[in-house]
């Protein structure tokens, strides 16, 4: 059986892995997954690689919402940056030079790659006319997660945004529940797809069910009870 080949590093699976992080130990997790070793990593380099992400988030959401892109702050965080296009274990071919050994140095090395791919996309994104398509999942799951300073995860006042897209988290007040969340993964599709797995489509539906219906999930139990019989 062939060996497994190692995650690539890619601006929007970043964003979506970003999405389910609640503490540093989530992004050190996600370091050593690429690399293959536990990170040693200053707090700042970790803050600097967060602000980065959020950055990129706060784009996706001007694109989104018809918004003007900050392509000023863009075009001077791309100023700084050294490219390098050779072979690396973890980057890409083409890639932020690291201007070091450190893991810090390779993080700063992966923000600003996945700056360089973001603005690849922004730009092929802003030159095609609306045939590229830039979705967010709308499906909805169960998870108690805290927001709070601590997070790594977007805060709430940015979910808010996308959480009005939902009908049923207004209809049942639900646009600040710490439980019921919104798929936070973004994909490349039709500008009418909803859900960016079948999975997800399922698990939506399961809850909606439940939200709409209280007795639904009681039911559902008890009928498969008397399969089970």
């Amino acid at each position: 059986m062939p060996a497994k080949a190692p995650p690539k590093l890619d601006w929007m699976d970043v964003l979506n892995e970003q999405f389910e992080w609640n503490t540093t130990e989530d992004l050190k997790n996600w370091f050593t997954k690429l690399t293959g070793k536990q990170p040693d990593l200053p707090k700042a380099s970790i803050n600097e690689f967060q602000k980065c992400l959020n950055f990129i988030r706060d784009q996706v959401s001007a694109l989104h919402f018809d918004e003007p892109v900050d392509t000023k702050t863009l075009d001077k965080k791309l100023s700084g940056i050294k490219l390098s296009m050779d072979k690396a274990d973890v980057l890409p071919p083409l890639h932020a030079k690291a201007q070091g050994s450190s893991d810090a140095d390779l993080l700063k090395a992966m923000e600003e790659t996945i700056l360089i791919q973001f603005t690849a996309f922004l730009s092929d994104f802003l030159s095609d006319k609306g045939e590229t398509s830039l979705n967010r999942c709308e499906g909805l799951y169960k998870e108690q997660r805290a927001f709070d300073g601590e997070s790594l995860a977007p805060p709430m006042e940015t979910e808010k945004r996308w959480r009005k897209e939902i009908p049923i988290l207004i209809e049942c007040k639900l646009l600040a529940s710490p439980e019921i969340h919104r798929c936070g993964d973004f994909f490349i599709g039709k500008a009418k797809a909803r859900f960016c797995s079948e999975t997800c489509r399922f698990r939506t539906f399961q809850l909606n069910k439940q939200l709409t219906d209280p007795v639904y999930l009681a039911d559902k139990q008890r009928r498969y009870r008397q399969r089970q019989q």
